[in-house]
């Protein structure tokens, strides 16, 4: 279940660099020798899927907060240290193995959904990203990396026209 998680992980950490150029980093905690009989597909997709999620709310939180960031690992990028002001929290995976059922929680810091939005969250599509507010505070390095438009990436990671 260990590598499961770790595996879903670095795909989604690896997204996540290459949308904000940074991404925190995971704590994995509690029975990490815990062993399921799982579907690898059906627990991917729904860990990965989690896991970008975290991901994006952590950075997201941190770019609007204007807090700074500082897990640039991997990215060859230098980041800011706490006492400079930066902070970026770990995203914490709690794996929970009793006598029948196995819980997988994850936990980040990306500031939860609001009250006015928690009735839409079972809509098909909805989302919670406000690309307007985001994309103000975002430093303009990262800001021109975006493409909002729905057109789909060319390989050389413009949009195609």
């Amino acid at each position: 279940l260990k590598e499961a998680v770790e595996f879903a992980f670095i795909r989604a950490q690896q997204i996540c660099i290459q949308t904000y150029g940074i991404s925190p980093e995971i704590q994995l905690r509690g029975d990490t020798k815990a062993v399921i009989s799982y579907i690898p597909t059906h627990l991917d997709y729904m860990l990965f899927e989690l896991m970008k999620n975290a991901l994006r709310a952590t950075v997201e939180r941190a770019i609007v907060s204007k807090k700074g960031v500082f897990n640039t690992k991997g990215t060859g990028k230098k980041s800011k240290s706490r006492e400079e002001g930066g902070f970026m929290p770990p995203v914490v995976i709690q794996i929970c193995q009793a006598k029948s059922d196995v819980t997988i929680k994850i936990c980040d810091q990306g500031g939860g959904i609001s009250e006015k939005a928690i009735n839409k969250i079972w809509n098909y599509g909805y989302t919670t990203v406000d690309d307007a507010e985001l994309m103000s505070s975002m430093p303009e390095k990262v800001k021109n990396s975006f493409d909002l438009t729905g057109s789909a990436p060319s390989p050389s990671g413009g949009a195609m026209g």
